[in-house]
């Protein structure tokens, strides 16, 4: 395409109009008026050709047809936040329930874990298609992580929360938080190379972190940090004063923050690219759902990082634009970080002869 001043943008090797003859056929034609000359006719001159752009697709805004993602945004937080007292309060609202533990109940606890992934994966796609700049998305997120930051700072005072607040702190606010902060890093994100390689670096980052890292640490201790800021962690049971104390939930599984943020970091990537959204939701769910059912059926620690960074690559790979040289380094770089995730589990979990791991 040739983008001409004057005439838009026409085909390449298309005859140039004179603009000289035009204005002074114009000028003939018309009732009075000076009639211009030639000297004064703008010369026609060629507008030089705009350099095709060196990346195989060219980044734009993302969809602006969701006009109401901010509510669907809000929406899929409040399912998020309903599910996760529903689970907490699920043996107190129907005493019906089979035991905990049971067959039956893992089956309901399963459940449960995938309808909250269907929630927050909504609400990480809803703030990946918000039609605004990173600036604006950041600035509204860590508005409404405020709440939970003043929660978590008036329990280490020794203030006393009412339930109600913790539990939309923890539960409403920071999902929605995380989601918009997420989409709003990955407007960054301008090439599908870049977000395979981003894919890639979290899930090996995301396993130091869980078998050796600040998370693996945190599990060694019982630390009741995760729990407190987690997605469907964190929520009082309604109270009875016939219990001491309250009865198990459904489900002990949480989902981070971070994974929120990661989920809709790399959503908010792949509808800036117009990459593949619907396949990598496919994958998302289904091996973020397999992930959630070992770790409830097993008690594993499993990086959530890890199977989102493979459904991001699986649905997104044929969007690559790698040279021959930088597939052979990659390759050689996956079997690297491949072979030393293998050794970091097998040593957290102590079969390299170390501690027991967890």
């Amino acid at each position: 395409m040739n983008l001409s001043v004057a005439g838009g943008i026409r085909r390449r090797g298309a005859a140039r109009p004179n603009r000289a003859a035009d204005r002074q056929h114009i000028a003939r034609s018309s009732a009075g008026g000076d009639e211009p000359s030639d000297a004064e006719a703008p010369p026609n001159e060629d507008v030089p050709e705009a350099a095709a752009p060196d990346v195989p697709v060219s980044p734009a805004p993302p969809p602006a047809y969701h006009a109401h993602a901010w509510l669907t945004v809000v929406l899929w937080s409040v399912v998020a936040f309903l599910l996760g007292v529903l689970n907490a309060n699920a043996r107190l609202l129907f005493p019906f329930l089979p035991p905990d533990r049971s067959t039956a109940a893992t089956a309901l606890a399963v459940g449960y874990l995938a309808l909250l992934l269907v929630a927050l994966l909504f609400a990480a796609r809803s703030a990946a298609r918000l039609p605004h700049k990173a600036d604006v998305l950041l600035s509204v997120g860590l508005t409404l992580a405020i709440p939970f930051v003043g929660v978590l700072l008036l329990a280490r005072l020794g203030v006393r929360v009412a339930p109600l607040v913790a539990i939309a702190a923890n539960n409403l606010f920071l999902p929605a938080a995380a989601a918009l902060v997420g989409a709003g890093v990955g407007r960054v994100i301008r090439h599908p190379n870049t977000l395979l390689a981003a894919a890639g670096f979290s899930i090996f980052f995301d396993i130091v972190m869980v078998t050796m890292g600040t998370v693996a640490i945190l599990l060694k201790n019982n630390s009741q940090a995760i729990l407190t800021a987690s997605v469907g962690g964190g929520v009082a049971s309604l109270p009875n004063p016939a219990l001491p104390l309250p009865p198990p939930p459904l489900s002990s599984v949480t989902i981070g923050p971070a994974d929120v943020l990661f989920l809709a970091l790399f959503l908010s990537a792949i509808a800036l690219l117009r990459l593949s959204e619907r396949a990598t939701l496919a994958w998302m769910f289904g091996l973020l759902a397999a992930a959630l059912a070992l770790v409830e059926v097993k008690a594993w620690s499993v990086p959530a990082l890890a199977p989102m960074g493979v459904a991001v690559i699986l649905a997104n790979a044929r969007h690559a634009a790698f040279t021959p040289r930088e597939k052979r380094d990659l390759l050689i770089g996956v079997a690297f970080a491949l072979v030393l995730a293998v050794f970091l589990v097998a040593g957290a979990r102590g079969v390299l002869g170390g501690g027991p791991g967890r």
